[in-house]
C-alpha cells in the first residue's frame, strides 16, 4: 500500500500542515523540470478544468499511446470519453494552465484526425458521430 510506513514518514508527511507557504510552493520543481519536459505532456491536468469539459491529459494520453500503440484499441477507449477532442474551442484557457508549454491545440487536431474523422468512400473525410 502507498503512503508512509514508518512513524517518521508519517511526521514528515504531517509536517506539510505546518509548513510556510513558502515551503508549500512547488513551483520551484515544476521550473526545474521545465527544459527536460518543454513540449511534452506529463498528464499532471495542471491544464483543467476545460470549459468545454474535455479531459485534456486522457486525450492527450491517447494520442501518445498511439504512436506505437492498437489505434482500434485506443479509439474503442477514446469513444468513451464523454467530450471529444472536436468540442476544443481553441480558447487557450488549457494553454495558458500548462507549465510545460504543451501545444494542445495541436493534439485535440491530432485526436480528431486519429479518433474521430473517417475516410468516406469518395475520399473525403468526415467527423465520426456515436
Amino acid at each position: 500500500m502507498p503512503g508512509p510506513k514508518t512513524l517518521e514518514e508519517w511526521q514528515a508527511t504531517l509536517g506539510y500542515l505546518q509548513a510556510t507557504d513558502e515551503e508549500k510552493d512547488y513551483r520551484s520543481v515544476v521550473e526545474s523540470l521545465h527544459d527536460r519536459f518543454a513540449g511534452q505532456c506529463v498528464y499532471c491536468q495542471h491544464c483543467l478544468p476545460c470549459p468545454e469539459g474535455i479531459e485534456v491529459g486522457w486525450v492527450i494520453w491517447y494520442v501518445d499511446q498511439a504512436q506505437g500503440g492498437d489505434v482500434d484499441q485506443l479509439r474503442e477507449w477514446y469513444d468513451g470519453i464523454t467530450a471529444k477532442a472536436s468540442a476544443c474551442v481553441e480558447c487557450g484557457i488549457c494553454v495558458e494552465r500548462c507549465p510545460f508549454d504543451v501545444d494542445i491545440m495541436a493534439k485535440m487536431r491530432e485526436a480528431v484526425e486519429l479518433f474521430e474523422v473517417t475516410a468516406s468512400q469518395n475520399g473525403t473525410r468526415t467527423l465520426r458521430r456515436r
